[in-house]
This record gives C-alpha cells, structure tokens and sequence, in this order.
C-alpha cells in the first residue's frame, strides 16, 4: 500500500485536486463498487423506479465515471438524452473517453450538485448515488433535483448510512469499533443520510414516496486499501477518538482477516424515490 493511497479516504470526493491528484485509486474505487452485486440489484431497482424509455430526458447526478449513466442510455432511444453531471473534471474526462464511441445518446457535464445549471423542469427523471452525503447542504442538493425535473418526474436517490458499518475483526473490543464507525460517520458531512432519505424526500414535497435497502458487502481482501481504511484508522488516532496502540491493534487485525481470506466489511445503501407535483 502506497502512502498516498494509505491516507486516501472516500470523503475525497468533495476535494477535486485530491481527485485529480489521485484518479487511478478514485476510479479504481468507483468500477469495484459498481460492480458489487449489491449494487447492480439496486441499479436494477433504480431503473425500474425510473421506467426510462424512448424520448425521455434523464439526470444523473454525481455520475462519476458515467457507469449507471452509459447503461440508462440505450434505454431513451436515439431521440432522448441521458445527461451525467458531476463536479469533477477528471472523472468526466475518464467517462468521456470510456463512453465516445458508444454513439449513445449520452452527455456529461461540469456542475455543482446544490446549483444544478439547467433550466426549471428539463428533465423527465433524476437519479444520483452516494452524492448526498458529501454535500454541505443536502436538503438544497434534493431540492435543485426537484427543480429541474418537470411536474410527474421520478427522482430516485441511494445512499449510504455509515453507522449501519460492520466489520468483522475478531478478539477487538467492541467498544473500539464502534467508536471507529461512529467517527467514520462524523467525518461525512453527512453520515446518516442513508436513514434520512426518505425524511428529506417528503420535506421536499415529493409524492408517491418508496423506500428499500440492500447490504453493500466487500470480502476481497484488497478492500482495506480500496476503502482508504488504513487512512481512516490514522485520522482517528491523530483526532484522539482512539489511542496509538489501539490504532495498531486495529490495524494488526484487519491485516491478520485479509491473510486468512476472512475479510467481512459492510454497510447498507438505501434507496428512496418519489414523484414530483
């Protein structure tokens, strides 16, 4: 493990030069995500809550390296659009490259999602994923969604609630752990946005709202540094939420269940839809 990727952490998203500066790992994370069944179940559900077809105009919000965007858009036909918004210049620039000779009807463009720049009521649907937990003001992020897509629209929205880790690291406290995922869920700018969607939907005037969730699950070894795991236990030890030997315990451990193929690490993602007024 490098020591750029060792202090790399998810909540690097909201940071574009820490994304730009280190794209393969940002990437790398989202393509290993993206292809957990977990997610793929709920990228099926989200397509289904959406019912995309021929000549309709979908957002995808925070789309990343544009993977859910590309597959949504074959589903709107020749005469609809599906636009990939996201704040990052460099992970656009990778979704442009990977989707330019799809001859897709598909669009990626550079926006902030608490200031969408589109036109009140463009878009038939709207989707995003793992975006609202990193904004500062995420109720205004829903809000901006619900502007832009016309009277009748479907949003749907996933996200995570961190405090809803688990990990598995036999003989640790369990006092340690969960102060390590509950100051895992307070570096978010919103940890528990998972268990706030569907609150967040109804403050909104959304109707017709739904609410699921599915476990997402990592077992591959490779997933502490995947994860910016390593980073995260040594921010907790600089912050005083847990001491240097419990830092190395925790460490050791984790360690010990990726040499024995034992890793177990999940939390859950929820997904929340409605319609708009």
């Amino acid at each position: 493990m490098t020591e750029s990727t060792a202090t790399t952490s998810v909540r690097s998203f909201q940071d574009p030069a820490a994304l730009a500066a280190q794209q393969d790992f940002f990437v790398r994370f989202l393509d290993v995500v993206h292809a957990l069944p977990a997610t793929q179940t709920t990228h099926q559900r989200v397509t289904a809550l959406l019912a995309p077809h021929d000549g309709q105009v979908i957002l995808d919000v925070g789309c990343g390296t544009g993977s859910f965007a590309g597959e949504l858009a074959p589903r709107v036909g020749p005469s609809g659009r599906v636009v990939g918004l996201d704040q990052s210049e460099t992970l656009l620039a990778v979704a442009d490259e990977r989707w330019r000779s799809a001859s897709l009807p598909l669009e990626f463009v550079v926006g902030d999602a608490q200031d969408l720049p589109f036109a009140d009521a463009t878009f038939d649907g709207c989707h995003t994923e793992r975006v609202l937990q990193y904004l500062v003001d995420p109720v205004q992020g829903l809000a901006e969604m619900v502007r832009v897509t016309k009277p009748g629209g479907r949003i749907v929205a996933s996200d995570v609630d961190w405090e809803t880790l688990v990990h598995d690291l036999p003989g640790i406290d369990r006092d340690l752990q969960r102060r390590t995922v509950r100051a895992l869920s307070e570096s978010m700018e919103e940890g528990w946005m998972g268990r706030q969607l569907r609150r967040r939907f109804l403050e909104v005037g959304l109707q017709d709202v739904t609410c699921d969730g599915i476990a997402l699950i990592y077992t591959d070894p490779a997933t502490p540094e995947l994860l910016g795991l390593t980073g995260a236990v040594a921010r907790h030890r600089e912050r005083g939420v847990i001491t240097n030997a419990e830092a190395e315990v925790l460490l050791q451990a984790t360690a010990a269940s990726c040499a024995a193929d034992q890793f177990f690490f999940s939390t859950t993602l929820f997904t929340v839809s409605g319609r708009t007024p």
